[in-house]
This record gives structure tokens, C-alpha cells and sequence, in this order.
């Protein structure tokens, strides 16, 4: 870890390895569902269980589910277009929580150019034992995934594009201050006003900032990297 005396300039990092389209070979064979586990689907309601055969409608109620159970911290969601109004806030309390597409399925976050983020972590306290996988997530004006002061995380499979406005300073995934003990992996970004992925080092006077992270197989399109 490594300390300033001044305010440090952003950092933007980038790697880049293969070509292969994120998109190939998911799910083969289909594996297993966690269990237990709770379920999202655009059919469902937030007064249901969560079950898969009586999901839940939002993110938010399978979080206040997940966030109230010892045993139950996996979300899958199912197959469709989820008009998002806010960012999905992960904070210390969803510490441990895995969000997953369903296998074979392809959820889509999408903010319709009107919210900032999509998901957000470590905003308010750490994040950390988080996982993003095989998710959509479109049409936010700031980043998809944006992260502060996270550890132990995992975004991985990814789908991030139509992100950014002119205005903004964002990217498509978007790491400030301290991720430690991350992976980002296999993410397909494209469509991104900023970079495809920023680490950013800035805030107060003296803000100690780290980032140790295994970056690996992205693609990026119509933007490259910086």
C-alpha cells in the first residue's frame, strides 16, 4: 500500500489479454444451483419467498432476503430486462453475496440513460466478497460497476455497454481508492464514453489507496482501454 502527501492524479490501468468473446462456452453442461439460494424474475413479486418457483420482481428484496438469512447468499436472476431505477447499493451488510445470471439466461440490468451507476459498492462502508457474474448491464449515464475501498471481490462474465454521457467521468468498470484481493475476468465492455476500466487513485489529503488485482481475458470494443 502507498501513501500520498497530496491528492494523486487519476491512474487508469488496463490489460487486455486474448481475444475470445466472453460469451463463449458458458454454462457448459449446465452446472449445478447453489443451495439454498433466492430467485429474481420480471414474473415475480417482491411478497413471494424468493424461491424459484415463487421469485422475487427486484434486486432490493432479494438483498433484504439475502442481507436477513445466515445460509442463503446467492441471487440468480432470471431471463429479461430489469428497468432499473437507482443502483443496486452493496455495502458491508451484503458481504458475502454471490449475484448471478440464471444459467443459460441472460439478464439485463438496464438504467435507460437516466441512472448514474448500476451497481455500487463500498459507497458508504468496505464491500467485500462480492460476486457479479454473467450479467447485462446497459444504458447507465456514469459506470456499471463502480467500486470504493472493496476486498475479496469478483466481477467476472460481464456484459457492460451503452455507458457513460459526455459530461461524465466514468467507465465501464470503475475502482476507486483500494480493491485488494479482486478479480476481473472475462468481461466483454463496448459502447463506453470513458475508458473500459478505471482504477482511480484521489479524495482527501493523504488517502491511502492499493489496488491488487488479477485482470484477465477482457474484450473491448468501439473504446479502448487507457
Amino acid at each position: 500500500m502507498t501513501s500520498y502527501s497530496r491528492t494523486p492524479v487519476i491512474s487508469l490501468v488496463s490489460v487486455l489479454l486474448g481475444l475470445c468473446h466472453p460469451t463463449q462456452g458458458l454454462y457448459a453442461g449446465t452446472p449445478p444451483l447453489a443451495s439454498p439460494a433466492f430467485f429474481v424474475s420480471n414474473d415475480g413479486n417482491d411478497s413471494n419467498s424468493g424461491t424459484q418457483a415463487a421469485p422475487f420482481a427486484t434486486l432490493e428484496a432479494a438483498q433484504a432476503a439475502m442481507r436477513g438469512s445466515r445460509t442463503a447468499k446467492t441471487t440468480y436472476l432470471r431471463e429479461g430486462i430489469y428497468r432499473r431505477t437507482a443502483a443496486l447499493a452493496l455495502e458491508r451488510p451484503d458481504a458475502g453475496t454471490s449475484w448471478l445470471a440464471y444459467p443459460g439466461e441472460t439478464p439485463v440490468l438496464d438504467g435507460g440513460n437516466a441512472v448514474k451507476r448500476a451497481i455500487t459498492l463500498g459507497a458508504k462502508e468496505d464491500s467485500s466478497h462480492v460476486t457479479i457474474d454473467h450479467l447485462t448491464i446497459q444504458n447507465y449515464t456514469g459506470s456499471g460497476i463502480d467500486g470504493q475501498a472493496i476486498e475479496h471481490c469478483a466481477f467476472t462474465n460481464n456484459t457492460i455497454q451503452n455507458i457513460g454521457a459526455p459530461s461524465t467521468n466514468y467507465a465501464g468498470i470503475y475502482l476507486h481508492f483500494k480493491a485488494t484481493n479482486c478479480a476481473i475476468v472475462h468481461n466483454l465492455i463496448r459502447h463506453v464514453v470513458g475508458p473500459g476500466i478505471v482504477l482511480a487513485a484521489g479524495g482527501a489529503v493523504d488517502k491511502a489507496f492499493s489496488f491488487e488485482l488479477v485482470f484477465a481475458d477482457h474484450v473491448v470494443r468501439e473504446r479502448d482501454l487507457h
